[in-house]
């Protein structure tokens, strides 16, 4: 069969094979332990002689075979001090992912003390084969290998409530300097009618300065039964570091004439860029016993401008700068229910709203979306049929320059491929981005 030039020539299969067992009260005393593991294998095709770049399956990490140990901790408990060593998450300090000591001490029933030092694996990485790769700085010369962590905080735990602070130091052994970020989370729950919730996590010292790295907050407000309001704000970034981010790209090849990169490598994988959104909404339950439910949804979506500088040639000649314009949308939601209309009928209707604010929307798209749906359970109440018509459009919202649009001109392969270090050295976004739009 003639596949076409553009089709895809991979036969393609993913596995997944789990394994998640506790271990309690090992031979009848204190210790405990867990592993949690994933295996998952997918077909490894052939280079193609005609790219310079080798071939992946579009899965996980890097389209590799991954072996992912999340878990692996024995556990003793004490009095008062509960010792965990091993691969494992500190929930309570920004859910960080290492591999050493972890001692909890509990000052009382409700407040808990939390200290941790040992290996900090590559974010992201989700096979053994990727958790400790040779590290390169910004100049791609080598920085070992290894990254330490540590950190201290405390936590809080009441019937109603939750809190944790502290700080957490990841600290290369080198090729960048120590990243030390403060983190919060907790929520309130004020009874049934009010929860309200956050999560922190602020750089303090980084080779990228100070920021707020991730922040949400929220609050579900429930003044009857027939109501419920929701309110939350979110921004988010990709904490990294960059001595690990550096370690996935490769060193451009040189050109002798330019002394510049001869060759376009698309490979971007790290950037910081955050995205900030606001939401709010409304639930109403109308008429006898709540019979029509109608919800409205509003959201307020935004990402800033950002600046790709060229590094331009050896000889410093050759800079530009390109600028990505800021993005910004609105988006709305409304559906109403009828849970028992004609014939014991469930009716549904819902629309959904993208639109842009400027020139440039969020995505740069504008949507629509309606579907209507019905449902009714059988008679014999051993279940229930349902179907849905659906219709959605989608347009394109960027200017008619492409320049004009947050989009960089055409390039030369040499600025190209220095545009994209460029963003890349400045801080690190999303992993699998491509190319010079972000």
């Amino acid at each position: 069969m003639n596949q076409g030039d553009n089709s895809a020539r991979f036969s393609r299969y993913f596995t997944e094979s789990p394994l998640q067992t506790d271990f309690r009260h090992i031979s009848g005393g204190r210790w405990d332990a867990r592993i949690d593991a994933r295996a998952r294998l997918v077909p490894q095709p052939a280079n193609d002689a005609k790219s310079a770049d080798p071939n992946h399956i579009q899965s996980g990490f890097n389209g590799r075979n991954e072996y992912d140990l999340r878990e692996l901790w024995v556990f003793r408990s004490g009095k008062r001090s509960d010792i965990f060593f091993g691969r494992q998450f500190v929930a309570d300090l920004g859910d960080v992912k290492f591999d050493g000591l972890r001692v909890d001490y509990a000052s009382s029933r409700k407040l808990t003390f939390i200290g941790f030092g040992g290996l900090y694996p590559v974010r992201g990485s989700r096979s053994i084969t990727t958790d400790y790769v040779p590290l390169k700085t910004d100049q791609f010369n080598s920085a070992g290998k290894l990254v330490g962590a540590g950190g201290f905080g405390g936590a809080y735990r009441t019937v109603n409530s939750y809190g944790s602070i502290g700080g957490v130091a990841l600290v290369p052994f080198k090729g960048e300097t120590p990243r030390i970020f403060a983190t919060s989370t907790g929520y309130l729950r004020s009874g049934s009618t009010l929860d309200v919730y956050h999560f922190a996590l602020i750089d303090l010292v980084s080779a990228s300065g100070a920021a707020v790295t991730n922040l949400s907050a929220g609050l579900n407000y429930k003044p009857g039964p027939r109501l419920r309001l929701t309110a939350n704000i979110n921004r988010v970034d990709v904490d990294t570091l960059n001595v690990q981010a550096n370690a996935f790209l490769n060193e451009p090849a040189q050109d002798p004439a330019t002394m510049g990169p001869s060759v376009i490598q698309n490979e971007t994988y790290f950037r910081r860029l955050a995205t900030n959104v606001g939401r709010v909404g409304v639930s109403a339950g109308l008429g006898q016993l709540q019979r029509f439910e109608v919800t409205l949804q509003g959201a307020y979506r935004q990402r800033p401008a950002v600046a790709l500088d060229s590094a331009g040639l050896a000889d410093g000649t050759g800079t530009s700068t390109y600028t990505l314009n800021a993005t910004k949308g609105l988006d709305f939601y409304a559906a109403i229910t009828d849970r028992r209309s004609f014939k014991d009928l469930r009716l549904g209707v819902d629309v959904s709203r993208s639109i842009s604010l400027g020139d440039v929307g969020f995505q740069r798209s504008s949507v629509l979306a309606m579907r209507a749906s019905a449902a009714r359970e059988l008679a014999n109440g051993h279940g229930e049929w349902e179907g849905e018509v659906s219709y959605a459009t989608t347009r394109d919202r960027r200017r008619a320059s492409s320049a004009s649009a947050g989009r960089p001109p055409r390039q030369t392969p040499a600025s190209a491929r220095q545009t994209e270090r460029s963003c890349l050295r400045a801080a690190p976004c999303s992993i699998g981005s491509t190319g010079t739009g972000c």
